[in-house]
């Protein structure tokens, strides 16, 4: 009874209530709370619980601490005890490096949602960070329940499976990296080391050590928790919102940055391409074809696979000299179109290339008889050239994407 009233007042000095605070928080008088700390009388069990309660501990703890203290000062860590605390010490010192790594992916991922290029494919390899920190999270929380004994079975049979996850994700580095440097092997299999110790500490753990933290020990491992499960609501939802922009806000539009000629029907067609020494691209299409009349309006447009891809003016270079072996008199225009471009050449939206090959870069040729005025068209199918060619793709906003087709 002694112990029990030094241990009520004890409790109620360290939260500095007064014993009216005290009967006013579990719903007694005054003088009640006097009695049971001058070991006149004991609280019933309906009491003892309301004062572990304002105490902010158990009711084990408020009535066997002396038991308690003497139970933690005579046990012993064994070899399951050590097998465990290696890797909980090294989950420990990685939760702040997690969590930081954890907050610069998020911010990344949030800075996607404002450019154009596809962030899916690094997303997936980013996703193995929250599922890091949560595996880290909840491997420290159940082993500090099996040191303190809290929910002992569920406790543990929950650490092998966490241990068990954390196993089938260390072995997916080997498929998804080649190991070939040799600190990078070293360290691997330390950590494989580590997390082989901690699950054969885990299961072979028959009784915990019992030892009672502190209590803000409790609500710092609770704080942490929420904040970590907020964080990783958010990083999901910035992932689906990168997922919808992908597929509603972003195009992919091809475009030719090197080519080789495989086949022509005539010499009257020439492209000329190359990058330039500060990066810039240059191509130009040159085009000299010979019509019957004179003409001072000579349009022409230049089609890649059906698709527009410039048009233009032919210039007037003149009569061509009369030769014995020519049926007829001819007139020589030309068509050059120079562009040069920071980013791409001869961007085509639309153009679907599933093969390097691309066949018919063709042209067609209106003109009118200067004399007569009669309209004629030149869009015999074989002025054309077959490439080979090399093609990259740029993504840009769908709003930008509908510019360029206008354009």
């Amino acid at each position: 009874m002694e112990q029990l009233a030094k241990r009520i007042q004890e409790n109620r000095t360290k939260k500095n209530y007064s014993q009216d605070d005290l009967a006013l928080k579990i719903g007694v008088t005054r003088q009640a709370i006097s009695k049971w700390e001058r070991g006149e009388g004991l609280p019933d069990l309906y009491n003892v619980k309301k004062l572990s309660d304002a105490f902010g501990i158990t009711v084990d703890e408020l009535i066997n601490s002396n038991e308690r203290k003497s139970e933690n000062s005579t046990s012993k860590w064994t070899l399951p005890h050590i097998l465990m605390g290696i890797p909980s010490f090294v989950l420990l010192v990685g939760f702040p490096i997690l969590f930081v790594v954890f907050i610069s992916t998020i911010i990344r991922v949030l800075g996607g949602l404002f450019i154009s290029m596809p962030q899916m494919y690094d997303l997936t390899f980013q996703m193995f960070i929250p599922v890091m920190i949560l595996l880290d999270l909840y491997l420290l929380k159940y082993t500090y329940k099996l040191f303190v004994k809290k929910d002992f079975i569920r406790s543990k049979m929950t650490a092998i499976t966490l241990y068990g996850v954390s196993i089938i994700l260390y072995l997916l580095v080997l498929v998804t990296e080649t190991v070939s440097d040799f600190s990078f092997i070293f360290l691997y299999l330390l950590g494989f080391v580590v997390i082989v110790s901690g699950l054969t500490g885990v299961i072979l753990l028959k009784d915990s050590i019992s030892v009672v933290l502190p209590t803000p020990i409790n609500t710092i491992e609770r704080l942490v928790t929420k904040i970590v499960h907020v964080l990783c609501i958010v990083f999901l939802s910035l992932v689906f919102l990168n997922f919808g922009k992908e597929m509603f806000l972003v195009k992919e539009v091809k475009y030719i940055d090197d080519y080789f000629i495989k086949s022509t029907s005539n010499d009257q067609f020439v492209i000329e391409f190359k990058e330039q020494s500060d990066g810039q691209f240059f191509y130009d299409i040159i085009i000299y074809k010979e019509l019957p009349v004179s003409s001072n309006e000579v349009y022409i447009e230049v089609y890649l696979e059906d698709h527009l891809i410039v048009e233009g003016s032919m210039n007037n270079l003149g009569e061509t000299i009369e030769v014995p072996s020519l049926p007829e008199r001819s007139w020589s225009y030309n068509f050059d179109y120079e562009v040069i471009s920071p980013n791409y050449t001869m961007l085509v939206p639309g153009l679907n290339i599933d093969e390097t090959e691309i066949d018919n870069m063709t042209y067609v040729i209106t003109y009118s008889d200067t004399d007569t005025s009669e309209v004629y068209y030149d869009n015999n199918d074989t002025h054309y050239r077959t490439f080979e060619v090399n093609y990259k793709s740029k993504y840009i906003w769908i709003w930008d994407y509908n510019k360029l087709k206008d354009e």
